[in-house]
């Protein structure tokens, strides 16, 4: 999406740039999994006393036309509060030069990054022919035992926690610093002999109700948690060249503070985003033979089979002459 470009003191989106942006939203529409990230920019031309008394500054004008773009995408799109982030950088960042008004208008900007999942093809399967290789055992007996295998959510996995301190941010929006990225970069680096190491990315957020543009964009603390961790995630899937399988985001809301949210120190501490690193543990695989059953463990039959001219019943290693057939 090019950027939306403002006339100079304005924070609204000219009528003209409405009807361009339909047109590409259109197109948007049935896009899976959209996430938006917009980044407000300004000019270098002072503020009027009375643009003053609204935006207080550049800073303040970047904001509030990023915070503009926001919520008329985030309609028009029907996005999900966590879909959607901000920032602004004022007249830091301009892309012409200030000296002259076609380098300023292209200075007054408000740039959108967006992400949306890409679907791979799929392997066609094709059915084959296979000639049936029967082999007849005698049965010696029937025996109940168990396969153990974790229940869905315990698998074997470690969570690595503290690595790098939490990313915190202010009402409505979150900078994700290079120092910041090159801490995260060092961390999967350190990690590398693990498998299949994935980060995520915890939000939280302080007790304070949400007001004015932040309550219509995100509504509760915990879309706003959300929102905040989704955009880390893909600040450093971008800087990292990360597959989408390594990452994940989610949000608590305002459930674990770090400190008191009756003072704004707290509250500034309680606005941020966790870092936790997870990787396979091999020291916890289960054996793949059945095992005897624990109590009120799920059971399946297996057929202990062999060849009765050895004599020998066996379940597993050798001799390779008896078979264990097991169905689940």
């Amino acid at each position: 999406m090019p950027p939306i470009h403002f006339e100079s003191g304005v924070a609204n989106i000219p009528p003209s740039t409405i009807a361009k942006l339909r047109s590409v939203l259109d197109s948007m529409r049935d896009l899976p999994n959209v996430r938006l990230h917009l980044v407000g920019h300004a000019d270098t031309q002072p503020l009027s006393p009375a643009l003053e008394g609204v935006f207080g500054d550049n800073q303040g004008l970047s904001r509030e036309r990023a915070g503009e773009v926001a919520e008329f995408l985030q309609r028009a799109l029907h996005l999900p509060p966590e879909a959607i982030s901000f920032e602004w950088a004022g007249d830091t960042q301009p892309i012409a030069s200030n000296a002259t008004a076609e380098g300023r208008a292209q200075n007054r900007r408000v740039e959108v990054e967006v992400w949306y999942d890409e679907s791979g093809e799929k392997v066609g399967l094709e059915d084959v022919v296979v000639p049936a290789e029967i082999k007849r055992v005698k049965v010696c007996r029937m025996e109940t035992v168990c396969k153990l295998r974790y229940r869905e959510g315990h698998e074997k996995r470690t969570r690595v926690k503290n690595l790098i301190a939490p990313l915190h941010f202010d009402e409505e929006t979150i900078a994700v610093p290079p120092s910041f990225v090159q801490q995260v970069g060092q961390a999967l680096q350190n990690l590398q002999d693990r498998q299949n190491v994935a980060v995520k990315l915890l939000g939280f957020t302080d007790d304070a109700p949400l007001t004015g543009r932040a309550e219509r964009i995100y509504g509760t603390p915990l879309a706003l948690s959300k929102a905040m961790a989704h955009r880390v995630a893909l600040a450093l899937q971008d800087a990292l060249h990360l597959p989408t399988t390594a990452l994940a985001s989610d949000g608590r809301g305002a459930d674990q503070p770090l400190a008191s949210n009756e003072t704004a120190r707290g509250r500034a501490l309680n606005r941020r985003v966790e870092v936790e690193f997870w990787y396979d543990d091999p020291l916890q695989e289960l054996p793949d033979e059945p095992q005897p059953c624990p109590e009120a463990g799920a059971t399946e039959v297996v057929t202990m089979g062999c060849d009765m001219s050895l004599g020998v019943l066996k379940r597993g290693g050798a001799p390779s002459s008896c078979t264990v057939y097991a169905t689940e």
